[in-house]
């Protein structure tokens, strides 16, 4: 391997999260353009977790790192993801949602929501537009997105639709690549669990096992 070109972070900045995919705004026909994003955090001794981080969009061009667009976000970012051409974070216990508009090089947040404790885990499923999350000191929920224009202006809204109800801890999450409703999660006691999303009415309270 060998260094074609390097972006040098801010003092005591970290990076702890990339993705790569497509932003674009919203219409019938969308131009797509093809980022990277990486999200960061100012770690400093005297914090116990970060207040600051950045959201960075980038383009490779021939081997050459451009920063499209930057932002300063309230907490460090610890997970990301690109969904319906717009960039999720994991922000400390908030999940936010912005939209990146090329043109004037601007980022600007659509919706926020408080999560859990400690957002670690992004994966998105195209198919119902909903957004799976794990947590660091909680377990897995999973909200829809909802995004519209109205006079011009893009709107999102994020709504819960399912949460697990026990601490599990989670350190890892992914959906299945053939089965987008379900989920792979690990958490910190050593377990690999295959989840899903089920109705109170699918759940046989006499084995526990098809609650999770």
């Amino acid at each position: 391997y060998a260094i074609r070109d390097e972006l040098p972070l801010k003092p005591s900045e970290i990076a702890l999260c990339v993705a790569s995919g497509s932003i674009f705004p919203l219409s019938n026909a969308p131009e797509r353009n093809e980022v990277f994003v990486v999200g960061t955090a100012f770690v400093l001794p005297e914090e116990n977790e970060p207040s600051q981080g950045r959201l960075l969009v980038l383009r490779a061009v021939e081997h050459r790192l451009e920063l499209v667009a930057e932002t300063m976000l309230s907490g460090g970012c610890l997970s990301i993801c690109l969904f319906k051409g717009k960039v999720v974070c994991g922000v400390n216990s908030e999940l936010q949602i912005f939209d990146v508009d090329e043109k004037t090089s601007t980022i600007s947040k659509l919706a926020s929501e408080v999560a859990c404790i400690s957002v670690t885990s992004l994966s998105p499923n195209e198919a119902d537009e909903t957004i799976a999350l794990g947590d660091i000191l909680y377990s897995v929920v999973v909200y829809k997105l909802v995004l519209e224009v109205v006079r011009g202006r893009q709107l999102a809204q994020l709504e819960c639709i399912a949460s697990e109800r026990r601490r599990r801890d989670v350190t890892a999450l992914e959906r299945l690549p053939e089965a987008q409703s379900e989920m792979v999660v690990g958490d910190a006691y050593g377990n690999l669990m295959v989840m899903q999303v089920v109705e109170e009415a699918d759940l046989d309270r006499s084995n526990p096992q098809k609650i999770v």
